[in-house]
Parts: structure tokens; sequence; C-alpha cells
């Protein structure tokens, strides 16, 4: 005996009838499972599916703050410029000092998904410029009192709040109202 086969060991042909014996013993086990899949698959698929319209509900939700959070910087945005001296920088604008229907109307036209079920809340804030102990300048922002003609002036600040109420339902579980909100602050230009 050769050193090959001592550590392959002897190798003996099998017969003919051993391998067909095999082969039916490997076909005999497979039918045995036949429709185990299927078991298997019914029991699994609520799961997964509930799992999958999961996440594509809360992909709704987060797809949904991006449009509020959009929705807010477009209403402060549109707020920045239209300020109480739009008049006399840029003849013909409309809207000069917008009050907070004038935002809001303008964000819920806006068409946004959510956006026309939104509340928008707008204020106006003054900027208040000290030192701090180092002597660096220090600006802060407290609430503007007063009309909007005199809050909305150029360098103060406008701030455009959206809250939004989204509705996710997850199968099998429960559905839920997620209320969702988003704030743009900018200064008013003119």
């Amino acid at each position: 005996m050769t050193l090959k086969d001592q550590i392959l060991g002897e190798r003996t042909p099998i017969p003919r009838a051993m391998r067909k014996f095999r082969l039916l013993r490997a076909v005999r086990a497979s039918v045995k499972e036949s429709g185990s899949a299927l078991v298997e698959m019914a029991l699994a698929f609520p799961v997964y599916g509930a799992m999958i319209f999961g996440i594509i509900q809360f992909s709704i939700a987060i797809y949904a703050y991006d449009f509020l959070s959009n929705a807010a910087r477009e209403g402060s945005r549109w707020a920045i410029v239209r300020g109480s001296q739009c008049g006399t920088n840029t003849p013909g604008l409309d809207h000069c000092g917008a009050l907070q229907s004038d935002v809001q109307t303008y964000v819920q036209s806006l068409g946004y998904p959510f956006s026309g079920a939104s509340t928008v809340n707008v204020s106006y804030l003054t900027a208040t410029t000290g030192m701090d102990s180092s002597g660096n300048p220090v600006t802060t922002w407290a609430p503007c009192s007063g009309s909007v003609s005199l809050c909305a002036q150029p360098g103060n600040q406008v701030q455009v709040q959206i809250h939004a109420t989204i509705p996710v339902g997850i199968p099998f579980w429960r559905a839920a109202q997620l209320t969702m909100g988003s704030t743009s602050s900018m200064v008013i230009s003119q």
C-alpha cells in the first residue's frame, strides 16, 4: 500500500446497484419535504410584509418632513423680501409688511404634501447686540411686540414654524399620527 492510499483510504469502486440505491434514497428524502417551503413562506410572509410596509410608511413620513422643512424655508424666504419697506425698495411687490395670514396662504399654496393641512406660525424677532465678558459682540433675538409694520423692519428676523400631522399605519400592528414640525429663521432684507 502506498502512502497516498493510506492517507486517502483505499478506494473501492461502488457497485452500480449501490449507486442506484443512494440516488433513490435521496429522491425519497426530497419527496418527504415537498410543500414545506410553501408552509414556511406562509408563516414568514406576514412578518416580512409588515416590515416592508412599515419601512414604506416611515419613508413617506420622512418624505413629508422634508417637504415641511422646505415649506418653512420657502415661507421665511417669502417673508424676508416682504418686510415693511419692500414697497420703496421694490415697487410693485405685493403683500408688503406680510402678515401671518399672508405667509400661511403662501405656504399652503405651494402644493407640498400635507402643506394644506399644516399650521403656520409667524413671529418677528428684534436684534439686541451686546458684549460678552471677553469683549466679543453677541447678538440675541427677542420677540418683537408691536404691529407688523414696526416689527418687519430690515435687520429684524422673521421666524416661520410649520406643524402638520402625518398618518402612519403599519399592517397587523397599529395606525398612528405623527406630529411633525419645522422652523426656519431669516433676517428681513427689505
